[in-house]
């Protein structure tokens, strides 16, 4: 490389060694392999939760964008909603990009205290869970499944 260099009239400003580069790449290597296997999809770590504490509700509220749409208290439809939501308790993570946000909210309540949430986006759902925010994908036959049970369309997500 100085040989290289001092052809093109060049001077090295710092004199690095080739093995002194050779370790440099080494490492530089190293450290974005190390990122890449660390944040990778393969590391994020899939959770299961338990919404069997869902079959207490009485009431569900609907938000679009944090403004209430309505409030759901027929018997039929909040088992409806419910059983959706507790057939999706697995595959939930924390993607290290983060949480996407739902535009679609549904908050479950018992004799108005909160029980539990679950958010609605294109191609996700998200959850409220053991202290943290996650989120889990969706075909979209789940998520059309939801808006109909909710009586929402594809439009409602934006």
């Amino acid at each position: 490389m100085d040989r290289m260099l001092r052809r093109a009239g060049i001077r090295s400003v710092l004199p690095i060694r080739r093995p002194t580069i050779l370790v440099l790449l080494l490492v530089l290597l190293l450290v974005i392999v190390g990122n890449v296997w660390w944040a990778g999809p393969w590391a994020v770590r899939s959770e299961t939760f338990d919404f069997t504490d869902l079959q207490r509700t009485d009431a569900i509220t609907i938000r679009i964008q944090n403004r209430d749409v309505r409030t759901i208290t027929d018997a039929d439809s909040i088992r409806a909603i419910t059983g959706f939501a507790r057939s999706h308790q697995d595959r939930w993570s924390v993607p290290w990009s983060g949480v996407p946000v739902g535009r679609v909210q549904i908050e479950f309540f018992s004799q108005g205290g909160f029980v539990g949430d679950l958010g609605v986006g294109r191609g996700f759902f998200t959850t409220q869970q053991r202290g943290g925010f996650y989120s889990r994908p969706v075909t979209t036959n789940d998520q059309d499944q939801i808006l109909s049970l909710l009586d929402l369309t594809p439009q409602d997500l934006g």
